[in-house]
């Protein structure tokens, strides 16, 4: 089977990694891949802030697990946010990035008319790019959903990110753990029309 297909079809959401460094040749080549998807309307409105830096891990960490703090669960809210708020309130050292050693925070223009689209795809480019090179990855929503919350908003100006950018997507990257376990996947459907 080609290679690329293969790495697509062998991509899995990582949530444990060994404390192994991401090979900053390998970052690169991650980044190149994400740079390289496609963008609406010519707009190239992307920035990929690279953090492998433990404190800025810590950072990005500490202002998820605050952000969730700070939220009363309801019915209005999925499961899952619910889920992660709980263990946000019961555990002190929860570590909502999988302590990856790896992150990337993908933040495009507020006016950009296609940014969460641009994000998807470069994410998407970049996992398969990670995959290839035998790594994992997990796109990351936490900071997606809790972009507008202060301590997210703190963070991202302590890692850089300027205040007319939002964040639609994040990637955690680094070496799966050996304990680590993959959903599995479904197909989906695929109609025919011939």
């Amino acid at each position: 089977m080609n290679q690329t297909i293969q790495n697509i079809l062998d991509r899995h959401s990582t949530r444990a990694y060994t404390n192994d460094p991401v090979p900053e040749d390998a970052l690169a080549a991650i980044l190149r891949a994400g740079a390289a998807a496609g963008h609406g309307i010519g707009h190239r409105t992307r920035r990929f802030t690279v953090i492998t830096a433990p404190d800025k891990l810590a950072i990005v960490n500490s202002a998820i697990r605050d952000a969730f703090r700070a939220l009363e669960p309801n019915e209005q809210m999925p499961p899952f946010i619910r889920g992660l708020i709980k263990k946000a309130k019961a555990d002190d050292k929860v570590d909502f990035i999988y302590r990856a050693p790896a992150f990337i925070i993908v933040s495009v223009n507020a006016d950009s008319v296609s940014g969460a689209i641009d994000t998807a795809l470069a994410i998407g480019n970049m996992s398969i790019a990670a995959q290839s090179l035998d790594l994992g990855s997990c796109w990351m929503n936490q900071m997606t959903t809790l972009v507008q919350t202060p301590p997210i908003v703190k963070a991202l100006r302590e890692l850089g990110i300027p205040d007319d950018e939002t964040v639609y997507g994040t990637l955690a990257v680094g070496t799966p753990a050996p304990n680590a376990r993959f959903a599995p996947r479904e197909a989906g459907e695929f109609v025919y029309l011939t």
